[in-house]
């Protein structure tokens, strides 16, 4: 009987799926993995590499597990920082920052090349990861959403 049960557990976990972000090298290493939900928030910090200025990016997950990009925090007007409203948006000064709104992107994944001088932190729900430390930091990884059986999202 508890064989019974064991082999329906390990079914179980096997044909369960369960909606995850999760960032992965260049050689197929997963290096960061987290389970989402449609509505759940991202939130990438960094420092700009030109302006040497705090820059903020609000991301959401959507009910089909696409990345939107939701809003911008900008903290200066030089280059590489965009400096016209894209359309449809709104902008406004809030504490320090030029803040846009609605932006609404949609991405099916996002790359990232964490350098330490540009101090970028990425937080979902609960958990922060600072991607300018080890392993992240030098590696390019790209952050994707999708549907992982639960054996393996416990145990990658």
């Amino acid at each position: 009987m508890l064989l019974v049960l064991f082999i329906l557990a390990l079914a179980s976990m096997l044909l369960i799926r369960v909606p995850v972000i999760y960032g992965i090298d260049e050689e197929g290493e997963v290096l960061l993995k987290k389970r989402v939900s449609p509505g759940d928030e991202l939130i990438s910090e960094y420092v700009h590499s030109v302006e040497k200025c705090p820059m903020k990016e609000r991301f959401k997950v959507n009910h089909n597990l696409d990345i939107l990009l939701k809003e911008s925090w900008n903290c200066n007007f030089g280059a590489g920082i965009e400096s016209s409203l894209p359309e449809g948006t709104t902008g406004s000064f809030e504490n320090g920052y030029y803040k846009i709104k609605g932006i609404n992107q949609q991405f099916n994944e996002i790359q990232f090349h964490p350098v330490a001088i540009a101090k970028q932190r990425l937080m979902v729900r609960n958990k922060t990861w600072d991607l300018y430390k080890e392993p992240f930091e030098g590696r390019t990884f790209t952050l994707k959403t999708g549907r992982m059986s639960l054996a393996e999202y416990l145990l990658k």
